[in-house]
């Protein structure tokens, strides 16, 4: 969580509740408004880069996107743009990406604030600021860290207590926290109206039924065989020569991530360092009788290319068999599947 300001310009800059993006150098303005078209801001920082390099890197302007996780800054900058992070502890963290071909990522911790702007040191002052598109010099950010329950120190529990004499432990209700000491309207001067909670957060469902399983980590129970591994439906030859075995599911993008397993186990994370691959691009994976691929609807397309026939752009979500000596593109980056059976 965040308390926002800006100091006014004339530089497209777009707030989300954790979530910074500001532009600047050219195209900047047409870049934002698709970004906010988009409401890539919503999805936070990686969601907006995306947007800002759907055309390519060569046409994407100078900005800064940044995340915030409690008191943790992520992201990246680009040309002349620019972070100054003040720590917890007093230093001062300054990254810009002048020096960078492409941008430069950042992750710093035990941020107390911060500051984006397109390098200019100019003071001037500043509003209070709420989430939405901002024409402005410099965004600034003071991070509040998520509260968490602290531990009475003079409240020492004997063991025997704690396990047998629940009769004996202090009632425990809203008694205990008096409202004077509620942050009344705290979200009311931070985004103009109070944040409410869904009433399905706080549901009371029945209790499941137990289910009784001998197995360690939730594996195979006791009695039955684990699922054998399956015997590789070929291999899939990456750029820089990694030869990956076709057994099972790869998620592959630029930071990919995995919802869950598949049905052997699961997914291979392959990642590639590409700005035009989508985090996580495509998945290619093994069924019983196939080799499948799948775009999984990235930004810039997956383009493939089956073995005596032409390139055919794939729709997003659209799912192709993979057959010998079929390639992939995938942005500047081509994946060749060998001995496919």
């Amino acid at each position: 969580m965040a308390e926002w300001s800006y100091s006014p310009g004339d530089l497209p800059a777009i707030l989300g509740d954790d979530t910074a993006v500001l532009f600047a150098g050219a195209r900047a303005t047409p870049t934002a408004r698709a970004v906010l078209a988009g409401g890539a801001v919503a999805g936070g920082w990686e969601s907006a880069v995306d947007v800002i390099v759907r055309a390519g890197l060569a046409a994407a302007p100078h900005f800064v996107a940044a995340g915030i996780d409690g008191t943790s800054l992520t992201g990246v900058v680009r040309g002349s743009s620019r972070i100054v992070a003040t720590h917890v502890d007093g230093r001062v963290s300054v990254l810009t990406g002048a020096a960078q071909r492409t941008w430069q990522e950042f992750h710093l911790t035990d941020v107390a604030a911060f500051a984006a702007d397109a390098g200019d040191d100019a003071a001037s002052p500043t509003r209070p600021a709420h989430p939405g598109p901002l024409a402005a010099t410099r965004l600034h950010a003071r991070l509040i860290p998520a509260p968490h329950e602290q531990l009475d120190p003079d409240l020492t529990l004997d063991f025997s207590d704690a396990l047998f004499d629940l009769g004996a432990a202090p009632a425990v209700g809203p008694e205990r926290m008096p409202a004077e000491s509620m942050p009344a309207g705290r979200y009311d001067e931070l985004f103009g109206a109070t944040l409410h909670r869904a009433v399905e957060a706080a549901a009371v469902r029945p209790p499941e039924e137990d289910v009784l399983d001998d197995s360690p980590a939730g594996g195979a129970r006791a009695g039955e065989d684990a699922p054998a591994p399956r015997a590789p439906r070929g291999a899939v030859v990456l750029p820089d020569g990694r030869v990956l075995p076709l057994t099972g599911t790869l998620l592959i993008g630029r930071s990919p991530r995995a919802d869950g397993p598949d049905t052997v186990g699961l997914p291979t994370l392959v990642t590639i360092d590409d700005p035009d691959v989508s985090r996580t691009h495509l998945r290619v994976r093994v069924d019983d009788a196939h080799v499948l691929l799948e775009d999984l609807r990235s930004t810039n397309g997956t383009v493939f290319t089956a073995a005596g026939s032409g390139p055919r752009h794939l729709h997003p979500g659209e799912t192709v068999r993979v057959t010998p000596g079929a390639v992939a593109d995938l942005g500047g980056t081509r994946l060749v599947f060998e001995g496919v059976r």
